[in-house]
């Protein structure tokens, strides 16, 4: 089954802005969804990212990586957290979880680390505060556009795939650009650029039997949530591999509330 957006490990359930939504028919998604994607392709869209929270999970993903927490929040030039913990039930050993903040606080400015062995921190002159800050927000926004872009092109591969299910019956159909696997939908909705799509695929082909699950959620036509659950079995060599995934992310977007560390558990470096 195909997987549209997923680059890195994901984190949280995802708290569903859709609370209260009613469901719609698929005329009403569909036009809601080509009114996102029209915000999304136009040429003055930006993300609100100068404040931002982003959760990410992983769980039961095939490769040996492990489950995966991520999540970072921070306020544009002022404040950075990042934490990435990852548990693997087959090799305790490689369990990590790495922690950065770097804040400004009571006329000091922080950086700290804290990476499975040693927990440390430095003070900083405004400069080296700045310079750090910028850079680690610049990577960090990179990311979480990128997942956001994958869910703008989840929805439209989405709607693609309903608009083209009745062609896709014919075994001379092109399945370019949709996604053949998906077996039922539904759409929910608050209102004007808010929607839930929720999608059921099942795959059986190429060694590969699965059944998935996913709920893609939009609000003020900016994606803030994506869940992507996956159970069933693929061929791998002479073997058959089980799967038995969640993966999910959320955005908040224009939010960010700070955490700041306990630096008395910390060594000043």
């Amino acid at each position: 089954m195909q997987k549209h957006f997923l680059i890195i490990p994901l984190m949280l359930v995802a708290v569903l802005a859709s609370c209260g939504a009613k469901t719609i028919n698929d005329a009403e998604g569909i036009a809601l969804a080509k009114k996102i994607q029209t915000f999304h392709e136009e040429s003055s869209f930006a993300y609100n990212s100068d404040k931002i929270t982003f959760k990410m999970t992983t769980k039961g993903i095939s490769g040996g990586a492990g489950d995966t927490a991520f999540e970072a929040r921070f306020s544009k030039d002022e404040y950075t957290y990042y934490i990435m913990s990852t548990t693997n039930a087959t090799d305790s050993a490689s369990n990590k979880t790495i922690s950065i903040y770097t804040y400004a606080k009571d006329g000091t400015y922080y950086s700290t680390l804290s990476d499975g062995t040693s927990m440390t921190y430095s003070t900083l002159s405004q400069s080296e505060f700045n310079t750090m800050v910028n850079a680690k927000q610049t990577g960090i926004r990179t990311l979480i556009h990128q997942m956001a872009e994958g869910a703008y092109g989840l929805l439209k591969t989405t709607v693609a795939s309903i608009e083209a299910s009745s062609t896709l019956a014919s075994s001379t159909a092109s399945t370019d650009g949709v996604n053949p696997y998906i077996t039922g939908h539904s759409f929910a909705s608050t209102g004007e650029g808010n929607l839930t799509a929720t999608i059921d695929e099942k795959q059986e082909d190429n060694g590969v039997n699965v059944v998935g699950h996913e709920v893609m959620v939009f609000d003020h036509s900016y994606p803030i949530s994506v869940q992507d659950i996956a159970k069933g079995s693929q061929s791998v060599s002479a073997s058959t591999e089980t799967i038995d995934s969640t993966e999910e992310m959320t955005f908040g977007w224009g939010e960010c509330t700070p955490l700041y560390p306990d630096l008395s558990q910390y060594t000043k470096k």
